[in-house]
């Protein structure tokens, strides 16, 4: 019967990734079709040719600041208590660490796995086995850190979420992952990751909001 039990909440999980792997996607479609129609499409490649690292990361801080704010906005409901600020932290971050850190470790996979549809599964692993990890730790320990908590207090958010973080990450990202890198060519690959993310990063933002919250008096 526990058995039974554990194996239903698991796929109501997986039924809740599948969710937001499915409302990533539709936004990445939105997105484009948005952009085509109002003739910014061309533009925004014209920047990523030109401008690729600017943009890629422009585009990551702008769409975790849109996580958070779907998080405080309609998951936590917050109204009048809404809190600029983490949305701000949110932004500040994907500007110095989410943004510059996917778009090197895109570049590096591209160098060590080379190019073509035959690496995807090569990708995916290290994505998934090497990469992922370490990012969700460091993200989770930055993301205390900037809400002025100490080290030890950020350490002890790790050790707190990071089991449950990271096996809601393989509920989704593999299946992300895997397509991204199997059908979309390597400049879109972070828009197709932000997009997705931005389910994502509501539930990073609901998951990361609790512990300093209650403490910041100067926001």
């Amino acid at each position: 019967m526990q058995f039974s039990r554990s194996v239903v909440r698991f796929l109501r999980t997986c039924r809740n990734k599948v969710t937001i792997f499915i409302q990533g996607f539709l936004l990445y479609l939105l997105i484009y079709l948005v952009f085509t129609m109002a003739g910014l499409w061309k533009s925004y490649k014209k920047l990523l040719e030109i401008h690729p690292w600017k943009t890629q990361i422009a585009s990551t801080a702008t769409l975790m600041s849109l996580g958070d704010f779907i998080s405080q906005t309609f998951v936590e409901r917050k109204g009048k208590d809404y809190n600029i600020i983490r949305t701000a932290r949110f932004g500040f971050f994907g500007t110095v660490y989410v943004g510059p850190t996917l778009r090197t470790w895109y570049l590096v996979m591209e160098r060590l796995f080379g190019v073509g549809k035959k690496t995807a599964l090569f990708k995916l692993v290290a994505d998934q086995m090497c990469f992922a990890p370490v990012f969700l730790a460091t993200f989770i320990c930055g993301m205390e850190l900037l809400k002025g908590n100490t080290w030890n207090d950020s350490k002890n958010k790790v050790v707190e979420n990071f089991k449950q973080v990271l096996m809601s990450n393989y509920q989704l990202w593999p299946a992300v992952q895997l397509c991204n890198f199997y059908f979309i060519p390597f400049q879109y690959r972070i828009l197709v990751v932000n997009t997705t993310a931005v389910g994502w990063n509501t539930y990073l933002a609901f998951k990361t909001k609790d512990t300093v919250e209650s403490n910041e008096s100067w926001s």
